[in-house]
């Protein structure tokens, strides 16, 4: 409410940002990115930042981001600095400060879930202020330009409408998700996984599960999960299942792990690596079978085939966008009329996908070519 009562009073006294009629792209030096949300949407905002840094090559880029994938995302070199974003309305004066030190000339908000790293853009001065969305849009009062949402666009394209509205829909912008994987961490979460399982790696086929997701609704179930382990180990002699979650969803996928109830051939790793080793961890296997989440987005980033399972959440909005010969969708029409999403209370429509068809695209081996 404070933050919204400052955004207001300087409206009033001051108006909205420079209109886009007033841009010179030769007068930015210094540009703040915001993209400060979960695992996936930031993964996606990739092609945006990097695309910023090929139309200002010579400007400096600030992203702010979620503070716990700071560490991840330092790896990208075409960043020059972070500022860690707590969430909500977290350590506002840090957040502030931090902005209003840098003089930025320019702001690309690509993806936000609250006022608050927006609000304190405008607040900081920033002459120029663009966010992609009308919906929801409580920071549309106060920047230069309210960029179209395209319903229909993919999520990377959404994130570029807004550099479009900067330069042009006649300019080439990249649409590839890339993140560099270092080979040393490579290399000591192979030697884990295979301490841990006791077989060498030469001799397994690897393939992991990400049983879990952001959403409650993109989870396929637990039982199917289970029972696919079941089925790729029956058939499978030299496989290797891995479970991938979190430190909280340790006891999840140790369910799953013994539901599968093969020791010898299933490493859940939940709880036991950072977010930051996630990369290194998925260049190792052969394959992921996952929800509609960050790993999933990760995955496709490091070059890892995946086969996805989308219900509720649409393929053509956060499905893969690239090498589509690795990258095998399953899919199934929403059951619901209105589908709420993240508001439902019973999100039972992942339940539609069966252990079969999931199965049938493993076995078909696709994830084996070159």
């Amino acid at each position: 409410a404070v933050l919204k009562k400052l955004l207001n009073y300087k409206l009033r006294m001051q108006g909205r940002c420079k209109p886009i009629s007033e841009f010179s792209k030769e007068k930015v030096s210094k540009i703040l990115i915001v993209s400060s949300t979960a695992l996936g949407d930031s993964i996606l905002s990739l092609p945006a930042i990097y695309s910023t840094r090929k139309l200002f090559p010579d400007a400096r880029i600030v992203w702010l981001l979620k503070k716990e994938y700071k560490k991840l995302f330092e790896r990208v070199d075409y960043v020059d600095d972070f500022i860690a974003y707590p969430g909500g309305y977290k350590r506002v004066m840090y957040l502030y400060r931090s902005i209003k030190k840098e003089e930025f000339d320019l702001c690309l908000v690509f993806h936000d879930s609250d006022l608050c790293p927006g609000g304190l853009a405008y607040l900081s001065g920033i002459p120029f202020l663009l966010r992609n969305g009308l919906r929801d849009d409580a920071l549309a009062p106060y920047v230069s330009e309210r960029v179209p949402y395209i319903e229909k666009h993919h999520a990377i394209e959404q994130r570029l409408d807004v550099l479009r509205i900067l330069v042009g829909s006649e300019v080439e912008l990249s649409t590839r998700i890339h993140i560099k994987t270092i080979s040393a961490t490579q290399q000591k979460w192979h030697d884990v996984i295979e301490q841990i399982a006791g077989l060498r790696r030469e001799q397994k086929l690897w393939i992991a599960f990400q049983t879990t997701a952001a959403r409650k609704y993109c989870v396929w179930p637990q039982h199917k999960f289970i029972a696919l382990g079941k089925k790729v180990i029956k058939s499978f002699k030299e496989v290797l299942i891995i479970l991938l979650g979190s430190e909280s969803e340790k006891p999840y996928c140790k369910e799953i792990a013994e539901g599968i109830s093969d020791n010898k051939r299933v490493v859940n790793l939940a709880g036991k690596y950072e977010i930051a080793d996630l990369p290194e961890i998925l260049k190792n296997v052969d394959l992921l079978v996952t929800n509609d989440t960050g790993p999933f987005h990760m995955a496709i980033a490091v070059g890892t085939p995946t086969i996805s399972l989308f219900v509720p959440s649409r393929v053509e909005h956060t499905g893969p966008y690239q090498d589509f010969h690795i990258h095998k969708v399953i899919k199934k029409n929403r059951p619901c009329l209105e589908c709420i999403r993240k508001y439902c209370g019973d999100p039972w429509c992942m339940d539609l996908i069966s252990v079969e068809e999931v199965f049938e695209v493993i076995e078909s081996g696709f994830y084996k070519c070159e």
